[in-house]
């Protein structure tokens, strides 16, 4: 399998859209932008290529792409979330590739959670355990396997939601939605701009909750609803872009890459 080839065209073609919020050729971040998710891409895709050769285990598998991401950047987190996703995709892919992950993710052990945890510490990402209040503490070993700490979390993190829900969403409805609008004649990019405005007006994002916390969260996803429903797309740069990044859709945007994966995968297999 050309996971190398798959998961890096995944990645990058998430980061090419001009989705507000986030980093795109339009939009950089203070301490990151195309260049820094163009090299972290390229040592995702690498590393994950090695992991399943060598059968690695799940949490060692998220530990080394994240240690690859963070080398390649300098220390700035830009795929944490996006590694997450993906890693069960490419562990867990066989004829039946959503029993496949299924089968991953209900065998993660202590001791890969004890992986993931190390890689989440190194990586820093924005509003840990700021406004959750559940998570496990990341800098101390684990103590119980991930998916019972993402059951706890799924009330508030769409990350942990679809461990729970051994991806489901992914398969059977944000994928389709790509492979549905490319079928139909839409750009790549034109397919996952769309996703991202339907995914964007159904929720807040996880990140802004965990920086803000749930009430501002929830103010600012009726304000860029209504920017949505009222086609008034214009207005998502004010409400979406700030100095601090506090209001970046960063996990709608993880959660788009790894349905470019599914989609880019069963696109190319019989």
């Amino acid at each position: 399998m050309r996971w190398i080839d798959w998961v890096t065209s995944a990645l990058l073609m998430e980061v090419a859209v001009d989705k507000p919020g986030n980093v795109s050729p339009r939009h950089r971040f203070h301490d990151a932008g195309m260049q820094e998710f163009t090299r972290s891409a390229f040592a995702i895709g690498k590393v994950l290529q090695k992991s399943c050769e060598d059968r690695c285990s799940y949490g060692y598998a998220v530990y080394q792409a994240v240690s690859a991401s963070l080398d390649a950047t300098g220390g700035v987190n830009v795929h944490l979330g996006a590694i997450l996703m993906v890693t069960p995709l490419v562990l867990g892919f066989e004829k039946d590739w959503r029993q496949g992950v299924a089968n991953i993710l209900q065998n993660i052990t202590v001791e890969d959670t004890d992986w993931v945890f190390r890689a989440i510490a190194a990586a820093r990402p924005g509003g840990l355990n700021q406004h959750d209040g559940v998570l496990d503490d990341v800098r101390r070993p684990a103590s119980r396997p991930l998916l019972a700490v993402f059951s706890e979390a799924s009330r508030y993190d769409s990350i942990a939601r679809e461990y729970t829900r051994k991806f489901s969403s992914i398969f059977y409805d944000w994928s389709p939605q790509l492979e549905q609008a490319v079928n139909r004649g839409q750009s790549w990019d034109a397919a996952i701009y769309s996703l991202f405005l339907s995914r964007l007006s159904q929720e807040p994002d996880s990140l802004w909750i965990r920086k803000n916390g749930w009430n501002a969260a929830q103010a600012r996803h009726r304000l860029v609803q209504k920017a949505i429903v009222d086609g008034a797309l214009e207005r998502l740069p004010d409400l979406l872009e700030d100095p601090d990044n506090r209001w970046n859709p960063g996990t709608t945007a993880d959660l788009i890459a790894a349905s470019i994966l599914v989609a880019l995968v069963e696109g190319d297999t019989p």
